[in-house]
């Protein structure tokens, strides 16, 4: 016989709470279940035992040192301390090592006769025909309803004060019939009951101490008495939580335990099915934290860069008046995503924005000196001109070690591009400014070697930090460690033109008004990541799905506006580009992780780039990849170093065209590489991952537009949920 759900179908409250956590906006909901009646035992063994008792008695007795309690109950300090530390984790002990009000009710409980069984509820889910890890005790708390047109009106709370609730009804499928459960199932229902009350005891102590209303639940020995369950709705509500670190929505637990996961997963795939109007009521729940005016946006955007701007000059000081407005452009860009700054990616967007500055201001040195014969002095070997600039940086004054060598590790053709195309890479850049200074006792960098010998070594740790942070590594400093190389930037660059240090006050800038606008736009992003299957056991690839459609969601709202400006819009440009980048390099260093590149690998790879793209076209065609219509991979994909690729393939975090390069070839190599599966399921992926390559440029080199950006966002979520499938 069908169990049905109907108008007249019980509504049950079991006096769900969002404690401690305050709520903001909330929806109710009524969620379907079936009830099986289950038989509670009564209590079988006592709550502590003999050695446990025995403490909380002296400690009940005020003797609570670990040393007097051995001593008196004659057992080894050891286990005294044992089993303090049981008691302590057993929630019986408080931090004073007094019993807490559960202990003494339990102790008191256990000195009373035996209580006989009682009846309770197990409950299954009217969707997912799972059981809650729940029980309740008693009888079911039916409370008095109005059903009509989907919605459900009735009271709660005191007789005094009651609340009036108006409820959305989430009706299951008709018919649905839930196998009984098991014993094993009810048990195991009831031990994690008892692990959430621990739990929930602890949480909603911070805001009411000293509240013990929770019983303690006893599941050995409980079982199901019938198989016939009762179809009811269980009451319980979706909320935006007040304070703005919690950027998503929550849900209540529906057997009043504050908040948990029990009922998330199956609002969260009501939401995806497009059923009962769950998105519509998410939306409106958590409205804050779904819509973003685009407006708002951009002019929160041109205040923060005008705030910027503004701390910019003050810490710059008379360089302010001397350094070229592209300069201070990239510099305020950086200041704004450094101001508050707590996590890792908007500290990788400031070191992003501060090379792209150092890269405009060396720049602009070379525009001061154009002279094309400079690079006459260097050869076709980049290792030998490594040393050659070292020495040259040394006699003018510069501090010299090794770790400045790759930055100096230029061609002739680099440097050549520097001074005559305007090609904009820092080496190549600071290159053609050392030849100038060594013949050019007044060029800049003359008085920056006096000011600042250190400097050269400074623009070599800021570019490994650079490399890292645009890349899929955890090498990101500290706020406080990029705040300090902000200020040694500043200094740096008033000694290049030669003015003295900023006379800086404590200034009072305070946030902007629109600065939750990108909360609200972070929480779209955790939204969209919830689509993602297998995501949540991967913390890494998550982080980087969400800043990769934090960053595109920021572009698409900027470009839909009028007031935006343009410096604002292509620095968010190369922010999405680089998160989307990062993104895709964290899917295939999961894939790393899982299997690791065998030594092989880094034997095959050839110092010659052509055969090397022979290579990698041969590997990828044989596992299932598709090439282009030259029977080739793209060129961006294929041309990698043949030394990135071998620090790839030995694990050591490097581009994503290096690292799918090495990974391609471990694949060729293993019958049973993940990438084998992947290309069943994204033939296709070595030819995005060409396009978003060729798209992310070099260094600050970005040039796209915001329908690119959300083609690549497109592009590579569908890249990622298919590595997924295929590596889970």
């Amino acid at each position: 016989m069908p169990l049905l759900f109907d108008r007249t179908t019980p509504i049950v409250d079991f006096g769900v709470t969002s404690s401690p956590i305050k709520w903001d906006t909330r929806k109710w909901f009524l969620w379907p279940a079936f009830a099986y009646k289950v038989l509670l035992p009564a209590r079988g063994n006592p709550p502590f035992n003999v050695f446990q008792r025995a403490t909380l008695d002296m400690c009940r007795a005020g003797v609570r040192d670990t040393e007097e309690v051995a001593r008196r109950l004659a057992l080894p300090m050891d286990l005294v301390g044992f089993i303090l530390e049981q008691l302590l984790g057993m929630d019986a002990l408080d931090d004073a090592r007094a019993p807490t009000s559960r202990a003494l009710r339990l102790m008191n409980e256990d000195d009373e006769p035996a209580e006989a069984e009682a009846a309770g509820y197990v409950i299954v889910d009217g969707h997912s025909l799972r059981i809650w890890p729940r029980v309740h005790r008693g009888s079911l708390p039916i409370v008095d309803a109005d059903l009509e047109q989907g919605k459900a009106r009735f009271q709660r709370g005191p007789e005094g004060r009651p609340e009036t609730v108006s409820a959305t009804l989430f009706w299951p499928t008709q018919g649905a019939r839930p196998g009984a459960p098991t014993a094993y199932e009810v048990q195991k229902a009831a031990r994690h009951h008892a692990r959430r009350i621990r739990a929930f005891r602890r949480e909603s102590s911070r805001v009411r101490e000293g509240d013990d209303v929770l019983e303690g639940l006893k599941f050995k020995g409980l079982r199901v008495l019938g198989t016939d369950p009762e179809p009811i709705f269980v009451a319980a509500y979706l909320f935006l939580p007040k304070d703005a670190r919690q950027r998503s929505w929550l849900v209540t637990d529906p057997c009043g335990l504050g908040v948990s996961d029990v009922l998330r997963p199956g609002v969260t795939k009501l939401a995806k099915e497009g059923k009962f109007n769950v998105a519509k009521l998410l939306e409106e729940v958590a409205g804050q934290a779904w819509h973003v005016d685009e407006g708002d946006l951009a002019v929160y955007f041109a205040e923060a860069t005008k705030a910027a701007r503004e701390r910019v000059a003050q810490r710059l000081g008379e360089a302010a008046k001397l350094l070229p407005p592209e300069v201070l452009g990239r510099l305020a860009d950086a200041d704004v995503r450094l101001e508050g700054a707590r996590t890792a990616k908007p500290i990788e967007d400031f070191l992003g924005n501060a090379y792209a500055a150092l890269e405009s201001v060396f720049g602009w040195l070379v525009s001061l000196y154009p002279d094309p014969s400079l690079f006459s002095a260097l050869g076709h070997a980049a290792p030998e001109n490594a040393l050659l600039l070292q020495r040259i940086a040394e006699r003018i004054g510069f501090n010299v070690s090794p770790g400045i060598l790759p930055l100096l590790r230029v061609t002739r053709g680099i440097v050549k591009g520097a001074i005559c195309f305007g090609n904009k890479t820092l080496p190549g850049r600071l290159a053609a400014a050392l030849l100038e200074a060594q013949r050019n006792s007044n060029h800049p960098l003359a008085t920056v070697a006096t000011r600042e010998p250190g400097a050269l070594e400074f623009l070599a740790e800021m570019g490994k930090l650079r490399i890292a942070a645009s890349h899929d590594t955890s090498s990101v400093p500290s706020a406080e460690a990029a705040s300090e190389m902000r200020e040694r930037l500043f200094a740096l660059l008033r000694a290049l033109v030669g003015v003295g240090p900023a006379n800086v006050e404590a200034g009072n800038f305070e946030q902007s008004w629109g600065a939750d606008l990108l909360l609200r736009v972070r929480a779209r992003a955790e939204q969209v990541a919830e689509g993602y299957a297998g995501l949540a056991e991967r913390p890494n690839v998550r982080t980087r799905v969400i800043e990769m459609h934090d960053a595109s969601l920021l572009v698409k709202l900027l470009a839909r506006s009028d007031a935006t400006v343009p410096e604002t819009l292509n620095t968010r440009l190369r922010d999405a580009v680089v998160a989307i980048t990062i993104a895709m390099e964290a899917v295939f260093a999961e894939i790393e992780r899982d299997v690791p590149t065998p030594a092989s690998v880094t034997e095959a790879v050839s110092n010659d780039r052509e055969q090397n793209a022979a290579q990698l076209a041969m590997a990828a065609s044989a596992l299932g990849f598709a090439l282009e219509a030259t029977g080739q991979l793209p060129k961006s994909l294929t041309h990698a170093k043949a030394h990135r690729i071998r620090r790839a393939a030995q694990g050591q975090g490097e581009t994503l065209s290096a690292r799918v390069a090495a990974q391609v070839l471990a694949a060729y190599q293993q019958s049973e590489h993940p990438l084998l599966e992947v290309a069943k399921r994204a033939p296709r992926l070595l030819l995005d991952v060409g396009r978003l390559v060729e798209a992310r440029g070099h260094g600050d080199d970005v040039v796209v537009t915001a329908a690119e950006v959300a083609g690549l966002e497109t592009m590579v979520a569908n890249d990622v949920r298919a590595v997924l499938e295929a590596i889970d």
